[in-house]
């Protein structure tokens, strides 16, 4: 189990423990000023913000020691792991007031104006008070579920973001290039902005004919970790787990139900990578 499971899962996955979504979580003053932050002061601000503190990582010297205090404080703030498409689906199950929320990340990067983020608890509340005239899309859990499922055909990354570890708040639907988090992981080198999976993606070459049919595989073609090699000689899939994040996005586009998600434990050499 990761580290946050050890500390807040009990027997669950941190993020499908129920005891997490808890109103008593919002008795915490530096949590519920977090959250103010997070919807009246902006996460466009919060975005532009983190990413210029990351960026202080690449000083010489100073540098691996602002990368050890920001992985040190990432719990203490808004940050994430990936989870697959039936995790995803589970947390619809434990929060409340979910609500659709345009994502920041695709706006400022790209300009898409997109309600794809799912957020629950009291972010509903707040937003209204705080920002009145924004947009906001209240939603059934199964009408939640389906913008899930939505971004899941479109090849978009689920991840569960905390307000301060371990209150989940939203699940976040993305690319990489344009996430927030994942830049700050992949620039940066802080981890914990996006804390890889509980599992991994295996393939099972009995199934897999390498998508013979098509001049790429669905995999090779979704994969947006670039975890998924093609070999050309033998047009067999070959998946590195070291690389994989566990998104499951691969499995949900794999026509032959050739890959599978197994969980990390299970695979040694990567058990506490994440």
């Amino acid at each position: 189990m990761c580290e946050y499971c050890a500390s807040h899962g009990g027997k669950f996955r941190w993020y499908l423990n129920p005891d997490n979504y808890s109103d008593r979580f919002l008795e915490d003053k530096k949590r519920m000023k977090l959250l103010y932050d997070l919807t009246g002061w902006g996460i466009d601000q919060f975005l532009d913000y983190t990413t210029k503190m990351a960026s202080l990582t690449k000083i010489p010297i100073i540098g691996r020691g602002i990368k050890y205090l920001a992985n040190s404080m990432a719990t203490n703030s808004h940050s994430s792991q990936v989870v697959a498409l039936s995790d995803a689906f589970k947390i619809t199950e434990l929060a409340d007031n979910l609500c659709a929320l345009e994502c920041m990340c695709r706006r400022n990067i790209r300009g898409i104006s997109e309600s794809i983020c799912i957020n629950f608890g009291p972010v509903k509340e707040l937003f209204e008070k705080l920002k009145p005239s924004e947009k906001i899309e209240v939603l059934t859990i199964d009408e939640a579920r389906q913008k899930i499922k939505d971004a899941d055909q479109k090849g978009l990354v689920h991840q569960v973001l905390y307000a301060k570890l371990p209150y989940p708040i939203v699940i976040c639907n993305c690319d990489l290039n344009c996430c927030n988090a994942a830049k700050i992981r992949f620039n940066f080198g802080i981890k914990k902005a996006m804390m890889k999976g509980h599992e991994v993606a295996e393939v099972d070459f009995k199934k897999c004919d390498g998508c013979e049919d098509q001049k790429v595989p669905n995999c090779l073609q979704y994969c947006q970790f670039g975890a998924i090699k093609w070999k050309l000689d033998d047009k067999t899939i070959q998946i590195d787990k070291n690389i994989c994040f566990g998104c499951g996005i691969c499995n949900s586009h794999c026509n032959k139900s050739a890959i599978k998600l197994i969980p990390r434990q299970e695979t040694p050499e990567i058990i506490n990578k994440w």
